[in-house]
């Protein structure tokens, strides 16, 4: 964000009450009570704020699918150790003359959690909707069954939508803007492969198991094909176990870069199965082995993949032959 659009958050920030009185504490607050600040803009800041861990994930993912780079400048980048914004290269594909920045799919997000609207429309007319009813407004029917009511229509008349207007009526009720976002919960769902191709139907090959069984079948079992099959087992493994394992990372190095091993997920499965397996055993990461053999696996490479295992790394890993 710069230049006009920059100046503009400024502008909106700078007067308003919330930002002002310390109300606001939380980014995603801004879309709820701030005029002006939409999902777009929360976007762009994010994407700012975070824009050096978004070129180091970039980075990895391309040393893991083999995208080419190349060493270029990238700011401003945030450092929330000094509390300024600074310069720094990195390494980035280049398309056309520009910098590409890759987004991790299972933080993207279609929507925001929050919105201002199904907060006016289910949280803050339903409180005045019982705070008249207990006041004894003007604006209470009394039904034929003895029954007290309040419309909505005739509450939004009364209080109009605007972003000032829920700014002063979080700040008098904030029990109603914290059950608000604690409805929404402290973390949202990933997308999932569907809706992902629903939005990008180009991307359905990626998730097609059919596909990656056409491609593995035309593999041959052997040394000299180990890198081929190494590539194809890394598609594989996105489209079976995502969201529940993310951020591959391949032949990581460990034991002093001694060893290495093939690929490495993170653990982010919040109820299936890695989800219970980490209750069992340690294992924020999983390990997983490529070994294109003609014979059946023996003791020696299952030795290899359980010397793999630490608390901190993980106790769990598959090898695949």
């Amino acid at each position: 964000m710069a230049g006009e659009q920059s100046g503009d958050l400024y502008k909106r920030l700078s007067e308003s009450r919330a930002a002002k009185t310390g109300f606001l504490k939380d980014l995603e607050d801004c879309q709820l009570i701030i005029p002006g600040i939409n999902r777009d803009k929360i976007s762009d800041v994010t994407t700012n704020i975070i824009r050096q861990q978004l070129a180091i994930y970039t980075k990895a993912q391309c040393d893991f699918y083999d995208i080419p780079t190349s060493r270029v400048a990238l700011g401003p980048l945030w450092n929330q150790h000094e509390g300024k914004w600074e310069k720094g290269y990195f390494d980035l594909p280049v398309h056309n003359g520009k910098k590409i920045l890759l987004i991790p799919k299972a933080i993207v997000r279609y929507t925001l959690a929050y919105d201002y609207q199904d907060y006016y429309n289910h949280f803050v007319l339903n409180f005045l909707q019982e705070d008249e009813i207990h006041a004894g407004s003007s604006l209470v029917k009394t039904l034929k069954n003895g029954n007290k009511k309040v419309t909505k229509k005739d509450l939004k008349k009364k209080y109009p939508l605007t972003k000032e207007f829920l700014y002063t009526f979080s700040r008098d009720n904030p029990s109603v803007l914290e059950s608000y976002k604690n409805t929404k919960g402290i973390t949202i769902a990933p997308l999932s492969s569907e809706e992902i191709e629903e939005r990008n139907p180009e991307s359905a090959q990626l998730h097609n198991l059919e596909h990656y069984k056409t491609l593995l079948s035309g593999i041959s079992a052997g040394n000299d094909n180990a890198s081929k099959y190494h590539n194809e087992i890394k598609g594989i493994l996105t489209a079976i176990f995502y969201p529940s394992l993310i951020y591959p990372n391949k032949e990581e190095r460990i034991h002093d870069e001694r060893k290495r091993i093939d690929i490495v997920f993170s653990n982010a499965d919040g109820k299936g199965f890695f989800f219970r397996l980490s209750n069992q055993i340690p294992c924020p990461f999983v390990i997983f082995e490529c070994k294109n053999y003609k014979a059946d696996l023996e003791n020696p490479e299952l030795d290899q993949i359980s010397g793999r295992f630490s608390p901190s790394r993980g106790q769990f890993g598959m090898a695949l032959d």
